[in-house]
């Protein structure tokens, strides 16, 4: 399915390919089930893969220096379902977060460092690159529109704009954590508004 709506993205975009293609494709992909409280990817590691989430839902976290989590993603199936730290990736250095699964997950992961190797025979790979790079700006556009905010009510109303369906995945505490704001005034606005 998730390989159908990436041949799907290909052919908008003008791209239709030969078998040897298709069977290129699926062969780069594999499946792998994670458990809730498994790692896709840890701190201080490089990240090698990428992930495309049809089932579950994880979360991107760093540790602060009292210990607490500061949330920094979500990724659940549909929108934000590309798991991935891209900045590790494109300053090719090692993770700032973890990424850990909330629920129990089913991904499509590729290595990263396969594919380019096959940019030479399939130049086609090189446009799913580039869709994921323009994917990952626009989250970050969104989220730096989200925290320019000044009030907290506008945040979370910018955030519920953004990703409504980040509310049916995760509890508020992990919300209130990514948009900076405490839990407990996270939960007096949200009953105001």
């Amino acid at each position: 399915m998730v390989i159908q709506n990436i041949l799907t993205n290909l052919q908008e975009q003008g791209v239709s390919l030969d078998n040897k293609e298709l069977e290129a494709l699926t062969t780069v992909f594999s499946t792998i089930r994670l458990k809730k409280g498994e790692l896709f990817l840890e701190q201080n590691q490089p990240c090698e893969r990428l992930g495309i989430l049809t089932e579950g839902s994880l979360y991107a976290y760093s540790i602060l220096e009292d210990g607490t989590e500061k949330i920094h993603g979500f990724y659940y199936p549909g929108d934000q379902c590309i798991v991935f730290n891209y900045k590790s990736y494109h300053k090719d250095e090692r993770s700032n977060m973890y990424i850990k699964c909330y629920e129990p997950c089913t991904l499509y992961t590729i290595v990263l460092s396969e594919v380019k190797a096959l940019y030479p025979y399939f130049p086609f790979f090189q446009l799913v690159e580039q869709a994921i790079a323009k994917h990952n700006i626009k989250t970050a556009i969104k989220k730096i529109e989200i925290l320019q905010n000044e009030s907290n009510t506008d945040k979370i109303k910018a955030f519920q704009r953004y990703f409504p369906r980040v509310f049916t995945f995760f509890p508020y505490s992990y919300i209130a954590s990514y948009l900076g704001i405490h839990r407990n005034t996270f939960n007096r606005v949200l009953k105001k508004m």
